[in-house]
């Protein structure tokens, strides 16, 4: 830890990092290491391709992995990888987009969206909560761009 803190510090003083990154990331790590996160994470529930025919890479997880479909969505569907997680095969063509991983999803005990957008926000990182059916997502972007998914446990698309 010490080692990361020095590292974060240098990037402050060379004017890589920002004094609210500073201290946000160096809370969040003090907070992790005291074991007391504020998202009690559970699972690495799913990750989403983006691929350029959904039919051919269906089959070549099916049959190379065993991998059934757990559900169907717009442009895509679900194929399960044990009892709770699952990759999301959705086509990159029908988001003009090349092939590519879009976003993986934690998996959050006891899940509230709006608890968990607020924890990001104490942390310095914003969320966005999108609604589908009657169901919560919650996205944030990591220190890289990437985009991470934050779900209930028991979320299966």
């Amino acid at each position: 830890m010490r080692e990361t803190i020095e590292r974060l510090l240098n990037d402050y003083e060379r004017g890589k990092l920002a004094r609210r990154d500073f201290l946000s990331f160096v809370s969040a790590l003090v907070m992790t290491q005291s074991g007391e996160a504020p998202i009690s994470v559970r699972t690495l529930n799913h990750v989403t391709l983006f691929v350029s025919n959904v039919d051919r890479s269906k089959e070549f997880y099916r049959k190379l992995l065993g991998l059934p479909i757990v559900s169907r969505q717009e442009n895509g569907l679900n194929l399960g990888a044990g009892s709770s997680s699952f990759i999301g095969l959705y086509s990159a063509s029908a988001n003009n987009a090349q092939p590519h991983i879009n976003h993986f999803c934690i998996g959050v005990n006891r899940f509230d969206a709006e608890k968990v957008k607020k924890q990001l926000s104490n942390f310095g990182v914003a969320g966005t909560i999108r609604v589908r059916g009657e169901v919560k997502e919650l996205y944030f972007k990591d220190p890289d761009n990437l985009t991470v998914q934050l779900q209930d446990v028991a979320y299966r698309g």
